[in-house]
């Protein structure tokens, strides 16, 4: 088994069985960088959006009102799968999905105007391609939205917060 496979499985395993309560959760669903990213694609009509390691969906949800396109994409089929049903449900016609690792985005060069990622990066197995990766398939001009948790810096309290996120959540890879 590939480093890449065992990261995947790993993926499945902690979200796919609760990708119901991501879409659900009210944490995941609401908060001021949510309405940030949301921000970046207002007044773009005509944009395509990517939405890279989407969870439950909630980037995607916010910027589908405002954008042509929005792709949601996830290591997690699951995962996937709930935010269909749930953009379905929400009448969100302009969102798809895709299945596929960050580091290997499935998109020719230049295909979308903003790519966003809330919350997804500390479990990328390898964020220097990934962000490559962004950065090729934005158009020229386009922008990159990303929130995500950052290691506090001082060797002590970055070992003790990665021990603590791996051990609560296996498919962590680093903040």
């Amino acid at each position: 088994m590939t480093a890449s496979d065992n990261h995947e499985s790993q993926v499945d395993r902690q979200f796919g069985a609760r990708a119901a309560d991501y879409v659900a959760s009210a944490v995941h669903s609401s908060c001021a960088d949510l309405d940030a990213l949301a921000a970046l694609c207002r007044d773009l009509p005509q944009a395509r959006v990517l939405d890279l390691g989407c969870g439950g969906g909630h980037v995607a949800y916010a910027v589908a009102p405002h954008v042509r396109t929005v792709t949601a994409l996830d290591l997690s089929q699951a995962m996937l799968d709930a935010v269909e049903a749930e953009a379905a449900r929400r009448g969100l016609t302009n969102l798809d999905t895709r299945r596929a690792a960050v580091e290997s985005l499935p998109f020719p060069d230049a295909s979308f105007d903003r790519v966003l990622t809330r919350y997804s990066a500390h479990h990328w197995a390898d964020v220097p391609t990934a962000l490559r990766e962004a950065h090729r398939v934005l158009k020229p001009g386009g922008r990159l939205g990303l929130v995500d948790v950052i290691h506090p810096g001082p060797p002590l309290l970055d070992t003790h917060l990665q021990a603590w996120e791996l051990l609560r959540d296996p498919s962590h890879v680093r903040d």
